[in-house]
């Protein structure tokens, strides 16, 4: 039997040849039964999971630090009958970001829900950072068009949309990678005053675009979740056992021991956006689509503003929703809204090009006097 050519050998059979071209053998006719040949890329990474790859994610949000932070409940507890600062009256009102509490005042109470993941938090605190580079009264620069510091928060957003879908192009996408991610969305959606500033957008079309991206991305990190047991094969998971899903509540083992406020989180952008606009089915129905599969594992999704609350469904189940023809498949497809979405709004989505801090003092000058930036 001849040996077998490769693509190497065929630009050395060419090389100094003008005339001569060496075909590569068509795939389609190649022999793919070789137990040492990779298999295929599956199109649905679901698919891929095995037992060994969940007990290491598993294991990896189990061991993960969740960080407790400040709830309004808390800071009034703290400090009663104390002078209240500014600082201090927004976060007793719950109108402040993500306050990390003192390692000396932290409890460890499994039943606490007022956490974070540590590289969560590290994703978040560099969403903020962001968000205050790209605000112009915060950055010394007062005469440039009004929507610039909006533009500068959805351009915050878009990376992080950005870095979630490069991972999932790896070829065993992992739900610690992706989770924390979806979290730090999750709770920027949290805090009114930044969502303000991105509802307040001139654009309002783009806007309402990145809504329904970024639903989509909860709606598959939930989904990957579930995945990662629910998607097993009878075999597959008899290897893994009484281990539980990741969806699982956390007082039934489940190993995200803030699911239930980060979902609630997530509600809260589909709930802010549904007050301005209206639910529109296309833009927010992947908010019912969370909340069945959420409550379908006797997750409590709870909110913590003023107290702690039981998030309670706004949406009239009744209320006719995104009904998909047969045939046009998921219509949350993240993949495909975000590449969409990317296609819509120009080629430095996901870039950052925004940053105000990284300007010299002549630079902002002269931004000030173009406005058109």
């Amino acid at each position: 039997m001849p040996p077998k050519k490769s693509s190497t050998a065929s630009a050395v059979a060419c090389k100094g040849t003008k005339n001569r071209v060496t075909k590569p053998k068509p795939k389609s006719k190649s022999k793919a039964t070789k137990s040492n040949q990779a298999p295929a890329k599956s199109k649905n990474k679901d698919e891929e999971i095995d037992p060994v790859k969940f007990r290491n994610d598993v294991n990896k949000m189990l061991f993960s630090e969740f960080i407790e932070f400040w709830t309004p409940a808390d800071w009034k507890r703290e400090n009663e009958g104390e002078e209240e600062t500014e600082e201090k009256e927004e976060l007793r009102m719950g109108m402040s970001r993500v306050v990390l509490m003192p390692k000396r005042k932290r409890t460890d109470d499994p039943t606490r829900v007022a956490r974070i993941t540590e590289r969560g938090f590290k994703i978040l605190s560099t969403i903020y950072a962001g968000i205050d580079g790209r605000i112009p009264d915060l950055n010394g620069i007062t005469h440039i068009y009004e929507d610039y510091g909006a533009y500068g928060m959805m351009e915050m957003l878009e990376m992080q949309i950005a870095d979630y879908a490069k991972e999932l192009t790896r070829r065993s996408p992992s739900v610690y990678t992706l989770f924390p991610i979806a979290e730090a969305l999750a709770f920027v959606c949290q805090y009114d005053e930044d969502m303000e500033l991105w509802f307040g957008v001139g654009d309002g079309d783009r806007a309402e675009e990145l809504v329904r991206v970024i639903g989509a991305l909860f709606l598959h990190c939930i989904r990957r979740l579930g995945a990662e047991k629910d998607n097993m094969g009878e075999s597959m998971r008899a290897m893994v056992g009484p281990w539980p899903g990741l969806l699982d509540p956390p007082e039934k083992g489940g190993a995200i021991k803030n699911l239930g406020l980060v979902v609630g989180n997530m509600m809260n952008l589909a709930d802010r956006w549904g007050n301005i606009t209206g639910y529109e089915a296309d833009v927010l129905g992947w908010k019912k689509e969370i909340l069945k599969i959420v409550r379908e594992k006797g997750l409590r999704v709870v909110t913590i503003w003023k107290e702690y609350e039981e998030y309670e469904d706004t949406i009239d189940e009744e209320e006719p929703w995104l009904e998909v023809a047969e045939g046009e498949g998921d219509p949350w497809d993240f993949a495909k809204l975000w590449k969409e979405y990317k296609k819509n709004n120009g080629p430095e989505v996901g870039i950052s090009t925004r940053d105000l801090t990284k300007l010299t003092k002549a630079e902002k000058r002269r931004l000030e006097h173009y406005l058109d930036f």
